[in-house]
């Protein structure tokens, strides 16, 4: 549908809703890309929605998701915002280093969003989550914000990489504290 609407047009954001994780894969995504290319003016935002009709928990192929996503800068470097979220699907460490090379093609990109409603999959894991966004951060200069199933992680000037639901937390801590004290 892409290649008959956006010959022409002035597409800017794009969300794309794959039926079943068997669609994300290097030839599909290859076509969508090249067909916003061809968009009157730069396609800045892109996402991404794996469904999985099928509800059984499917563990995604590491090597054809990163064969997949690096397609998009090829058509698509001007990006500044890119969301893959994947329902139930289950997504491996492998997966979130390869995301890594993917945004270090992405010269612009600012916010990258990766979720998924896997409680058991390496997005679920604390500790790796924790170091995300300071490692793509180090692949692509230009990232400023990482959403993670759970937080949203923001590159403070001064601070460095902080959650977002901690310093919200924080905050509301100093605003109760002088209430405490009535």
């Amino acid at each position: 549908m892409l290649v008959t609407l956006v010959p022409g047009r002035p597409v800017e954001r794009v969300q794309v809703n794959l039926a079943h994780p068997i669609f994300f894969n290097s030839g599909v995504l290859g076509n969508l890309s090249r067909a916003l290319a061809f968009s009157t003016s730069l396609v800045s935002d892109l996402c991404v929605l794996i469904r999985n009709t099928s509800g059984i928990t499917t563990t995604l192929d590491t090597w054809e998701i990163i064969d997949a996503l690096n397609v998009i800068p090829e058509a698509i470097p001007n990006l500044q915002a890119f969301s893959l979220i994947t329902g139930s699907c289950f997504i491996n460490r492998g997966i979130l280093t390869g995301i890594g090379g993917f945004v270090e093609r992405l010269p612009h990109l600012k916010r990258i969003d990766v979720k998924s409603k896997n409680k058991h999959d390496s997005l679920h894991d604390v500790v790796i989550t924790r170091q995300l966004a300071e490692e793509w951060h180090k692949r692509c200069k230009t990232l400023k914000t990482v959403g993670l199933p759970g937080d949203l992680w923001i590159l403070h000037r001064h601070l460095g990489w902080i959650s977002a639901q901690a310093r919200s937390e924080e905050i509301l801590k100093q605003a109760v504290m002088p209430l405490q004290l009535l």
